[in-house]
């Protein structure tokens, strides 16, 4: 029940930078944290990605994400793989829809079936059950839809909507 003091995005130097808008996720598999994209008071838009080791408290810089550079994208991982599902957000052109797979056992990123709702940021997503979820946020309007991503078929799903009122920035 307290707080340990890790080591700095980045290292000592901090090269990972402060940022905000970002994406993280933990890999089962290798049992190390990651953080990516998002913005910083200077850099509008990133597309690095940076792996935690908890065990040897340092930061390695990864391959980075292969879509454009964004903020407000979300991700979400499945039960037993060693992948990341990354997409949707905002870039230097407007709101995105487009979906990767980041794999940490090879340090590769691979596009996937774009996301078929409205292109959008800051939208909520969570995984259960060896599927991948993701609904609201802020498009042009904002949006109440939940969808639902099988892996297997690379397809998304319409499921029911969000029963409350629509909101962006949601965290689940």
């Amino acid at each position: 029940n307290d707080w340990d003091n890790e080591t700095s995005l980045g290292g000592d130097n901090g090269q990972g930078l402060e940022r905000a808008s970002a994406i993280s996720f933990s890999s089962e598999i290798n049992q190390k944290g990651y953080v990516g994209l998002g913005q910083t008071e200077t850099v509008a838009y990133m597309n690095d990605l940076w792996e935690f080791d908890p065990i040897a408290n340092t930061w390695t810089q990864k391959a980075n994400f292969i879509g454009s550079p964004r903020k407000q994208a979300i991700v979400f991982t499945l039960q037993s793989t060693d992948l990341a599902y990354v997409g949707t957000g905002q870039d230097a052109t407007g709101l995105k829809k487009d979906f990767y797979t980041y794999n940490a056992s090879t340090n590769t990123w691979t596009q996937i079936q774009d996301f078929p709702g409205l292109a959008r940021r800051g939208a909520v997503a969570y995984s259960g059950e060896n599927h991948g979820f993701l609904g609201t946020g802020a498009a042009a309007v904002l949006p109440n839809d939940f969808w639902m991503y099988d892996a297997t078929l690379d397809t998304w799903i319409q499921k029911a909507p969000f029963p409350g009122s629509p909101r962006s920035g949601a965290v689940a």
